[in-house]
């Protein structure tokens, strides 16, 4: 009998984190790439989903991203994934980032927001180094986050010169570690009870040990005693609301550390800055995780963009692998089997023709003096493209892209079909992404249509400013910084000068870059779907909000950037000399309205309908995304990378460790 040597294809949906990491597992060894045909489909010109970014020729190769993308020194997974990936590529000997270290810089401080009466201060938080490396899998079990917490609260009393309430921290400490679990209750009060006391000198440092104390009174309520089962327990509770039923005072439960832990994860319902809504178990393990689990750096920023960073050397990497990747295709739909057990087609819509064979998706872009990146362009190489100059042209008028929805662009269908073209599929596609294009699994399987209507997305909006004086000379005396807490929407700004390294303007250019972003309400946006361009109208939508920000906000941060009216304007670098609020023409404002942008949220009372990467319902389809169920729960790298990772191991056995899976207390 003849053998069958036949791969088995996988046909991956989607070019975001969750979509490349399972197909980066799927071909990790010699041995699955024997096995498994790897073949990714995805809308448009460039990977990267929420991730994507890309260098605008016309204006130095800046960068422009979807937001403010950096890592966290917890992202273990995530660490560990583009380790290997920057281990693997085969890079030129002028490519900046020879390993991945030179891609990523620690963050060494960071600012709160505070509203004071009429204006703001500033709490500056600067971030030491931090023992180990990210990405090494070492495991920090809940009980292990207890301890270390009780001994950050021992230390912090200490520096406070509360001795009573550092000798009973410290009765606390010896109790725990010795599990006398009774015996805490009374040492917990004692330790709380001069913070009322303290000076307004330490007053920032008692709000942090008010809310410590909260939560480690309810890791040993609540968690501890049921594991990482103890966090889903509590998901259906809002995090305040949690601190504030385990003694958490009002204030402090409203300090800038909560609002930026809110902040961090878009978290508000609707995007209306007024309805915070955060998960409780979600958004603890985040800040424990952040606070107390984080290896080198709290936080890495990146030395390019993200899609330079991330997506330029995973796409090659996978590229050498033999991985396949089919642009310009956007899924439409998929069809189950009589059965409604097995996926068994796939519609996709060619959007363009291409003219050759294969499309070459990087370009160099100079990085320093003497450096070259490949990079993803903010637009599609149209010279590789069959008419590609008139489609072009039709799409400017339209003002649409080929990543829209409601673009139309199309050179005719094409059909997957089951045995022939894939055996399994990875659904990679965005949570909001999915009506319309699953509408058969909706109606098939009540979990998974359960988990699409009941997990919260999010419209945000990013706004990234060119100035022409340095981040001193706008008058932000406190050093580079990433802020966050501050006033709404834009509750978060991060000066990324260090990118200009990564552009390549003629002349002496701009002296500073800073990206601002934040939630943007569905109200503000809710007349522009029924205009010609969505997409066009949302954008026009959030630079009048930009505008009216800069004036009102911009004076605090940047105090010698100031006129009569607000914002100076003439600090905006502008090539083509524009005046006033028209020069943020010359910047780069996005509104991320598109299903496939929208950012996943952790609403109390949602979390339990995500299901697992491997679990979908239908035996041929894995998910990977942040919107499944991970150790996370929450939209971030490290969410979609496990997903990927555990899709990949869903269908191949591959990888066997997965750094959060089975966590104990």
């Amino acid at each position: 009998m003849k053998q069958d040597t036949r791969r088995i294809q996988v046909a991956v949906l989607g070019g975001g984190v969750g979509a490349m990491t399972a197909a980066a597992e799927l071909s990790a060894t010699p041995e699955l790439r024997a096995r498994y045909a790897v073949t990714v489909y995805q809308q448009g010109w460039r990977l990267g989903g929420k991730g994507a970014s890309g260098r605008n020729a016309a204006y130095g190769q800046r960068i422009e991203e979807h937001g403010l993308h950096m890592w966290l020194g917890f992202y273990q997974n995530a660490f560990a994934m583009i380790r290997e990936i920057y281990g693997e590529w085969d890079k030129a000997p002028d490519n900046p980032f020879q390993s991945w270290s030179d891609a990523f810089t620690a963050q060494s401080n960071i600012s709160l927001g505070e509203h004071k009466g009429a204006g703001w201060d500033f709490w500056q938080i600067p971030l030491p180094p931090l023992p180990g490396t990210p990405g090494d899998g070492e495991h920090m079990s809940l009980a292990g986050m207890a301890e270390a917490l009780i001994e950050w609260l021992v230390t912090r009393h200490a520096e406070l010169g509360a001795a009573g309430a550092h000798r009973a921290a410290q009765k606390v400490q010896r109790h725990l570690l010795g599990g006398a679990w009774h015996l805490i209750e009374d040492a917990v009060a004692a330790a709380r009870g001069e913070l009322g006391t303290i000076e307004q000198d330490f007053a920032r440092l008692a709000e942090l040990l008010e809310i410590g104390w909260a939560v480690f009174k309810g890791l040993l309520e609540d968690v501890l005693p049921k594991g990482h089962e103890g966090l889903r327990a509590i998901d259906h509770l809002d995090f305040r609301a949690w601190l504030i039923s385990h003694g958490c005072p009002e204030k402090a439960a409203h300090s800038p550390p909560i609002k930026a832990l809110y902040d961090l994860g878009f978290a508000y319902r609707d995007g209306d800055s007024a309805k915070p809504e955060a998960a409780a178990g979600v958004a603890l393990y985040v800040m424990l995780s952040m606070g107390l689990g984080a290896r080198g750096a709290v936080i890495y920023r990146m030395n390019a963009g993200m899609g330079d960073t991330i997506f330029s050397p995973l796409y090659e990497v996978l590229k050498a692998r033999g991985v396949a990747f089919e642009f310009f295709h956007r899924v439409q739909a998929l069809h189950l089997s009589p059965d409604r057990n097995l996926v068994q087609s796939i519609d996709l819509n060619r959007q363009v023709d291409l003219a050759g064979a294969d499309y070459d998706p990087l370009v160099d872009v100079p990085y320093a003096k003497d450096k070259v990146l490949p990079c993803w362009p903010s637009a599609p190489q149209w010279g590789q493209v069959k008419d590609g100059a008139a489609i072009a042209a039709q799409l400017e008028q339209q003002q649409l892209n080929l990543e829209n929805i409601w673009c139309q662009q199309s050179v005719g269908a094409r059909t997957l079909k089951l045995g022939v073209d894939f055996d399994h599929v990875v659904l990679g596609i965005a949570l909001a992404g999915l009506k319309g294009t699953c509408d058969e699994l909706i109606a098939a399987h009540p979990p998974f249509a359960a988990m699409v209507s009941g997990i919260a997305t999010v419209q945000t909006q990013a706004l990234q400013l060119w100035l022409d004086r340095d981040t001193a000379g706008m008058g932000w005396a406190k050093g580079q910084t990433v802020l966050t807490s501050y006033a709404d929407p834009h509750s978060t700004w991060a000066d990324m000068s260090h990118l200009l390294t990564a552009e390549s303007w003629p002349g002496e250019g701009p002296k500073s870059v800073a990206y601002f972003c934040g939630p943007l309400a569905e109200s503000a946006t809710a007349g522009c779907f029924a205009k010609p361009s969505p997409p066009a109208c949302a954008t026009a939508v959030a630079t009048q909000i930009g505008i009216d920000w800069l004036n009102s906000h911009a004076p605090a941060m940047w105090p010698a950037a100031v006129t009569a009216g607000g914002f100076d304007w003439q600090r905006l670098y502008d090539p083509a000399g524009g005046s006033g609020p028209a020069r943020l023409a010359s910047q780069y404002v996005r509104a991320n309205i598109d299903p496939s942008e929208r950012y996943v949220l952790s609403v109390p009372g949602t979390v339990h309908l995500r299901l697992e990467s491997g679990n979908s319902g239908f035996a041929n389809l894995v998910m990977a995304g942040d919107w499944t169920q991970t150790r996370m729960n929450s939209g971030c790298v490290e969410a979609a990378v496990e997903s990927g990772m555990r899709a990949a191991r869903a269908i191949s056995g591959y990888p066997q460790t997965i750094y959060g899976t089975g966590l104990e207390g």
